[in-house]
């Protein structure tokens, strides 16, 4: 595995245009990222509404038999490479639409899973948003080329907007840092999926490293946005929380 000061090395030996051309966005849980002197802000231009989810710059590097390494961009590095922050988040996201999300069907990706993986294979089974069913039950699994931090690829290329436009509102699940899943409104109660959430997260299924958040988040056709969903005390309805506001 690759440890701190090997990547600070491969990093800094790296040239200006390599990263502004690497660098991503990432969702990541806002109590997991902490900033400080070393650390850049967090970017909301997405996420304003989004409760517990902070969106981090990543810097994609290498792979080895141990895995994938990658680095969280810090005000070091922008320091030696003379890159501002808003250069960076602007450069992060046109990286993030230049790669279209991958959407499929949460039934095919089980159902594979043991024959090839998850991670970057499975290109068959891609769908795009406009094909997408509310059908009840219809549960679909989005994330990035390389099923690693791919829980922000939802925005790329106005995925989001896109995918309400053949289902209408929709429940985002924040399955984990690496990938979402996503259901109609109207098939499902929203307390059901936050207990499912919670409870996932508890179990231990998904490394404490890997979880978003325990809240679930909601698009709204009307206002084209992903906001926070609050329960009511009746558990069966949900509401829009205005955070941030």
């Amino acid at each position: 595995m690759f440890n701190k000061e090997d990547l600070n090395e491969v990093i800094m030996g790296l040239d200006k245009d390599y990263i502004l051309n690497n660098v991503q966005p990432a969702m990541e849980n806002i109590n997991s990222y902490k900033p400080k002197s070393s650390l850049v802000p967090t970017d909301n231009r997405f996420t304003k509404d989004m409760k517990g989810v902070a969106v981090i710059p990543y810097l994609p590097l290498m792979e080895d038999k141990d895995g994938r390494a990658s680095a969280v961009i810090t005000y070091d590095v922008l320091d030696h490479f003379g890159i501002g922050v808003q250069e960076l988040y602007d450069n992060a996201y046109e990286n993030l639409n230049a790669e279209s999300s991958k959407i499929r069907a949460l039934s095919d990706v089980l159902m594979n899973a043991t024959l090839e993986g998850i991670i970057g294979d499975g290109e068959d089974y891609c769908i795009q948003p406009e094909e997408l069913s509310n059908e009840p039950g219809d549960l679909y699994y989005v994330t990035n080329k390389s099923a690693f931090r791919g829980a922000m690829s939802i925005f790329s290329n106005d995925t989001y907007k896109r995918i309400g436009k053949a289902i209408g509102d929709y429940y985002i699940i924040p399955s984990s840092i690496h990938e979402l899943l996503i259901v109609s409104a109207g098939s499902i109660e929203a307390s059901f999926i936050a207990d499912m959430v919670k409870s996932v997260n508890a179990s231990g299924i998904v490394a404490d490293k890997d979880i978003l958040c325990d809240d679930i988040f909601k698009y709204d056709s009307d206002s084209e946005k992903v906001v926070t969903v609050e329960l009511s005390e009746g558990r069966g309805m949900d509401q829009e929380a205005d955070i941030g506001k």
